[in-house]
């Protein structure tokens, strides 16, 4: 549900990262749950690679991380560690933040493509109408895994293919905000959760 709420400066939040191959993108994005009925998806940055053989260079996603720390400090970092540990060992040392390694498997994508799902149903769920995000959101398709559950998937095309219109392709904004909404949503005592998914 879109809101006129904004992430408010200097509140500590979450970050999911979905972390890019050579032809998909680098999404942050913010996440700030002040309680369990107001879970608000706010502006992604999405970093695009350079798209000819070679990888987006981590510089860039730190300066990314800084801007957004700047305004709000990141306290927790949703995201799945394959070929990140060096940017996850980064966000530990140069922000203070908790990484949080959640795994891109079926199992993982079919419990955070359910529990985003039951966050729209329910109404809790907002965002702020940027405009990457909802084209993200539009690229998707629900998958049918072969358990029988269902998670995001793209519309068509490998992930690690360099096809034509890629804007029309990629979904990893709405990959990493399923997954730091997932994460804030863990049944787990209230008095453990971190600062940034306080719970009513």
């Amino acid at each position: 549900l879109k809101t006129d709420t904004r992430l408010p400066k200097g509140e500590p939040l979450g970050l999911g990262r979905y972390i890019a191959s050579k032809f998909d993108t680098t999404a942050l994005v913010p996440y700030w749950q002040p309680s369990k009925d107001f879970r608000l998806i706010g502006a992604p940055t999405v970093l695009v690679p350079p798209r000819d053989g070679n990888s987006l260079d981590p510089n860039e996603i730190e300066h990314a991380l800084r801007i957004i720390h700047a305004a709000n400090p990141i306290a927790v970092v949703v995201m799945d560690p394959n070929k990140a540990e060096q940017l996850a060992e980064w966000c530990r040392k140069e922000l203070g933040a908790k990484v949080i390694e959640r795994k891109q498997t079926n199992a993982a994508s079919e419990v955070d493509y359910a529990r985003f799902m039951e966050g729209l149903r329910s109404g809790f769920l907002h965002h702020t109408g940027d405009r990457t995000l909802s084209q993200h959101v539009l690229n998707a398709i629900t998958r049918m895994t072969p358990f029988g559950a269902a998670r995001f998937d793209e519309s068509h095309a490998s992930r690690h293919e360099n096809t034509p219109n890629q804007g029309t392709r990629v979904i990893d904004a709405l990959v990493a905000a399923s997954m730091v909404h997932s994460q804030a949503n863990e049944e787990v005592p209230t008095e453990t959760k971190p600062v940034w998914r306080l719970l009513a």
